[in-house]
């Protein structure tokens, strides 16, 4: 019943409407007992068969729909019921309804395709950013001899991003170079954003030693410090961290720190 149906409605241009001129009648025996239709009376009876069989689809489409609706089914079922309903649908529409939902269609599908493509481009422009960061700051906290290099990359934070290079004459070289977004003062000592690399924020963390001493290997006393600079006396000395080499190197620091006196010969 259903291919009959499809294939009614697959030629819906070629059954003739109520209101379509009709052929002229052949000439009537009047002497003949058989009925003789006129070209009317068949495209009447095409017309109201067209009707019933566009009924029987609505009914159908009611029917799909109501399924769907059903919490029950199947993924697999759920995807047979929407194409079937989508044939359903498509065999309700004319002509210009089709091609217009076609190309509604391809156009949904062709934005879904480009966004796909541009958030795969955005994810692998965020690895690249993210990746070329994490290497300038390591390389320079490394330079700059941090216990931890790649704890620079977290104590920087937001502050480092991507830029494209500018030159000394003010243009742009095509080049993504990492920078840090720094509070400092302009020539009339107005507060401004400076823009620095890694390496100069990283060196001038360094030589605040206040502040940042204990982040590197030259600003603390052998043994770890706790942020105060063996220069300025005072540094805590743990020599249970340090090597052999550090311990027989600051052994009288050591022995002065813990309060130990050399024994003296009897």
């Amino acid at each position: 019943m259903l291919n009959l149906i499809s294939f009614a409605l697959a030629h819906f241009s070629f059954i003739p409407r109520e209101n379509d001129d009709p052929d002229p009648a052949p000439p009537v025996d009047p002497t003949s007992k058989e009925k003789v239709f006129r070209q009317a009376d068949v495209d009447k009876i095409v017309v109201t068969r067209q009707k019933a069989l566009k009924a029987q689809y609505e009914t159908l489409e009611s029917n799909y729909r109501s399924l769907l609706e059903t919490s029950t089914l199947t993924a697999t079922d759920r995807q047979k019921l929407e194409t079937d309903l989508e044939n359903v649908q498509a065999a309700l529409r004319t002509k210009e309804e089709q091609v217009a939902v076609t190309s509604k269609r391809m156009s949904e599908q062709h934005k879904k395709e480009l966004d796909l493509a541009l958030e795969g481009k955005r994810r692998y422009q965020q690895l690249f950013e993210e990746s070329t960061i994490e290497r300038a700051v390591v390389d320079a906290a490394a330079k700059h001899e941090a216990y931890s290099p790649s704890q620079f990359t977290q104590i920087l934070g937001s502050r480092v991003r991507v830029v494209e290079e500018i030159d000394q004459r003010g243009e742009k070289t095509g080049r993504i170079v990492p920078v840090v977004e720094v509070d400092g003062k302009d020539e009339l000592g107005n507060p401004v954003k400076l823009r620095k690399t890694p390496d100069e924020v990283i060196s001038d963390m360094k030589a605040d030693v206040a502040n940042f001493g204990n982040l590197f290997r030259a600003n603390v006393a052998k043994g770890v410090g706790e942020g105060r600079s063996a220069a300025g006396g005072g540094a805590r000395i743990d020599a249970t961290k340090m090597t052999d080499a550090e311990y027989f190197a600051n052994r009288q620091a050591v022995r002065q720190h813990y309060g130990i006196r050399e024994k003296r010969g009897l």
